[in-house]
């Protein structure tokens, strides 16, 4: 955390006031063990996101598969905060999510790198998957896009996993 920030001073001084707070990186086994608690029941949220879209096969709802897929990233991103930060966003959108942890980590990155227009075009359709359209059952996603959101949420998950657990149990 940094402190010493007075938000409305407006000098060219306001670089040399920040410092990092005398605790930070300090935790008690007993907030570890919260943290880790808070981690395994977002852990288990995701998988089941994750699990559930991956079993929608012939249908027509493609648009709750990738829904799905989001909810698991979202998940996902609040177990990383939450278990390195013991910080929960105010603001739980997927996409706001993804580019914060994207911020602190390189895999998110890599995972939807978003270089090139096919690559914002393809992470903006899954952060924008909303429930309105499930509701009214209109999307103009396919299948294939589909089978590429599974794989990234696939590698997005067990990169989560091993990062906090050291290895992945997804399947």
């Amino acid at each position: 955390m940094l402190y010493g920030i007075d938000s409305t001073d407006k000098t060219y001084r306001f670089l040399s006031k920040l410092y990092m707070h005398p605790k930070k990186g300090t935790i008690t086994e007993e907030q570890k063990s919260i943290c880790l608690k808070n981690w395994y029941g977002r852990r288990q949220s995701s998988r089941t996101f994750f699990h559930a879209g991956r079993s929608l096969e012939n249908t027509e709802e493609v648009h709750i598969k990738i829904l799905l897929y989001k909810e698991a990233i979202g998940q996902s991103c609040l177990g990383l905060l939450a278990y390195y930060f013991n910080f929960t966003p105010y603001y739980l959108d997927m996409k706001f999510l993804y580019e914060l942890c994207s911020s602190f980590w390189q895999f998110p990155n890599d995972i939807f790198p978003r270089s090139s227009q096919e690559e914002n075009k393809l992470f903006d359709n899954l952060a924008g998957a909303t429930t309105e359209e499930r509701l009214r059952g209109c999307t103009d996603q396919d299948w294939e896009e589909a089978y590429r959101y599974e794989a990234r949420t696939m590698l997005f998950l067990k990169k989560c996993m091993e990062l906090i657990d050291g290895e992945s149990d997804l399947e």
